[in-house]
C-alpha cells in the first residue's frame, strides 16, 4: 500500500489543478492520510482477530458490536479525510466532499489495477 502513496499524490494533485503547488506537498499529504488510514485499519484488524479468536457467533451482541466498531472506523476516516482536505486545500465543504469521493474512487481503481495481477498469479492454480 505504501508503494501507491506517490500515485495517491498524483491523483490528489490532479483533483487540485488550479492550485499551484509542488508535488512534494501532495506527497506529504498522501503520507499523512495513509498513516491515519493504517492506524484505523490496525483497529479493524484487531477487532476482526478478536471476532475469530473468541468465537463470536453471528447475531450476538458482540457480533453487532464488532460490526459497529468497523463501521465507526471507516466513517471516522471519511470524516477525517474530508476535514483534512478542506483545511489543507482551503476548499468549500461541498468541494471537499466531492473531491474526497473522487480521489478515493480513482485510488480504488488504481489499487484494483495493481492488486489484480498479483491475485491472479497467487490463485491461478487453486
Amino acid at each position: 500500500m505504501f508503494v501507491l502513496v506517490p500515485l495517491f499524490a498524483l491523483i490528489t494533485r490532479w483533483f487540485h489543478k488550479k492550485r499551484k503547488g509542488y508535488y512534494v506537498e501532495y506527497l506529504i499529504f498522501s503520507l499523512h492520510i495513509h498513516s491515519v488510514w493504517f492506524v484505523l485499519l490496525s483497529f479493524s484488524i484487531i477487532t476482526t482477530w478478536a471476532y475469530s479468536f473468541f468465537g463470536i457467533q453471528e447475531g450476538s451482541f458482540f457480533d453487532y458490536l464488532v460490526s459497529g466498531i468497523q463501521i465507526l472506523e471507516r466513517s471516522l476516516f471519511m470524516i477525517y479525510f474530508i476535514i483534512y482536505l478542506k483545511k489543507v486545500f482551503e476548499n468549500s465543504w461541498w468541494k471537499s466532499i466531492l473531491k474526497t469521493f473522487g480521489i478515493l474512487f480513482f485510488y480504488l481503481i488504481t489499487l484494483l489495477a495493481v492488486i489484480s495481477p498479483y491475485l491472479y498469479i497467487m490463485y491461478k492454480d487453486s
